[in-house]
C-alpha cells in the first residue's frame, strides 16, 4: 500500500487512513453537521460565503489540500 506523501489536513490524518480510528471520526463529523450554522462557523474561523483568498491560502500552506487520502491502485 502507497499512501500519499503530501502534508494532511486535519481529515486525512492517521484516524482516517486504513486501520485508523475512520468510525470515531465519522461521529464527529456527525455531530459537526448537527451544529448551528453560525456556531460552526465561529469554530472553523469562517464565514457563510467563504474564506478570503488571503486566508485560504495561509490555511493551504499551513494544513495542505483538503483531499481525502486513498491507497493508491495496484494493476493486476
Amino acid at each position: 500500500m502507497e499512501v500519499s506523501k503530501k502534508p494532511l489536513n486535519a481529515f486525512q490524518r492517521p484516524g482516517n487512513l486504513p486501520g485508523g480510528n475512520g468510525a470515531q471520526n465519522s461521529v464527529q463529523l456527525l455531530e459537526k453537521a448537527r451544529t448551528d450554522t453560525d456556531v460552526l462557523l465561529k469554530e472553523l474561523g469562517s464565514q457563510l460565503g467563504g474564506l478570503s483568498e488571503t486566508e485560504a491560502g495561509s490555511r493551504l500552506k499551513k494544513v495542505g489540500t483538503n483531499e481525502i487520502a486513498r491507497e493508491k491502485r495496484q494493476l493486476p
